[in-house]
């Protein structure tokens, strides 16, 4: 799972990445290319239109380079390196984030908020699986409250691009769901969410949950996207 940053546009396009790497010099991948599928479709006629434009690819694992998009079709993108891609990503500090929330109703984000400040923990809102990918490498969050049911990525998906960063697979996941969570358990390959909580009827149970996992902070409120 990776990112494709566009000029001019607000929202990262979240896309399957296939790479072919040459030998490694000195920490980088001079010469490489590679293959996306676009993880969601209506994405793709805005892609298509940036055939022969550059844009940046930021890789689950935060490496990030600039490509030359060489070729795109209703699902399919082809690009070139543009710039050496680095054998792993630059360590950096996240900004400031104790939990991480992930949800489209206004509703639980209101109840949530509302615990989460109480409890004295800062939060950082997203409503959809592309920025929740993009804030989990610039923030570093020390939790992730996940809606599993998303707009335009699945639940699974944002996981399993969590669990393949080598700096951010051991966040604590806390999986809000209306969903049977043997079905929900089903679909998740290797590690899936450490609690999941049912919107229904467990969402008092929070900041409890939150405290298992990450002691408060001095601070509490939302924190500026």
């Amino acid at each position: 799972m990776g990112l494709l940053l566009l000029e001019g546009r607000e929202t990262p396009v979240p896309v399957h990445v296939c790479l072919s790497l040459q030998p490694q010099h000195e920490g980088y991948h001079s010469k490489w290319y590679g293959d996306c599928s676009l993880a969601d479709p209506r994405d793709a006629g805005e892609v298509a239109a940036k055939t022969g434009f550059r844009a940046c690819l930021l890789l689950a694992d935060g490496r990030r380079a600039k490509v030359l998009i060489s070729q795109a079709s209703h699902d399919q993108i082809s690009f070139l390196g543009e710039e050496p891609l680095p054998i792993e990503a630059e360590c950096c500090e996240g900004l400031e984030c104790d939990v991480l929330v992930v949800e489209t109703d206004y509703s639980i984000i209101r109840s949530l908020e509302a615990s989460l400040r109480e409890a004295g923990y800062t939060m950082c809102l997203c409503r959809d699986g592309a920025h929740c990918l993009l804030s989990l490498i610039e923030r570093h969050p020390r939790l992730l409250i996940l809606d599993l049911v998303l707009p335009d990525l699945r639940g699974w998906e944002v996981l399993g691009a969590l669990r393949s960063n080598p700096t951010l697979k051991d966040t604590p996941v806390i999986a809000l769901t209306a969903l049977d969570r043997k079905w929900a358990d089903a679909s998740f390959r290797g590690r899936g969410p450490d609690v999941y909580l049912r919107k229904t009827d467990e969402l008092h149970k929070v900041a409890e949950c939150v405290r298992q996992f990450i002691a408060p902070t001095d601070k509490a409120g939302w924190v500026a996207a």
